[in-house]
């Protein structure tokens, strides 16, 4: 018995092809959209992270002037 997934791409391969395209840009879109949100969630678990671990240690904190400065550096 086939799939549900299996039965939908039958489907989708009996479209012309713009609605094929069309189909595949929003879904890859979503997919984008998901991943996005993904990324965005992780970026603010480490900023988290990295803020109680300067908290926790003061002293381990690098000055944002010379982070910038060995940035610059690093880009020369």
């Amino acid at each position: 018995m086939a799939s549900k997934l299996d039965d939908l791409e039958a489907e989708a391969l009996h479209l012309p092809v713009s609605d094929r395209a069309r189909l595949v840009s929003r879904l890859v879109a979503i997919l984008d959209q998901q991943a996005d949100e993904e990324i965005e969630l992780a970026w603010i678990k480490e900023a988290e992270r990295r803020y109680q671990e300067v908290l926790e240690n003061p002293g381990t904190a690098e000055l944002a002037a010379a982070a910038f400065q060995r940035a610059r550096d690093t880009l020369r």
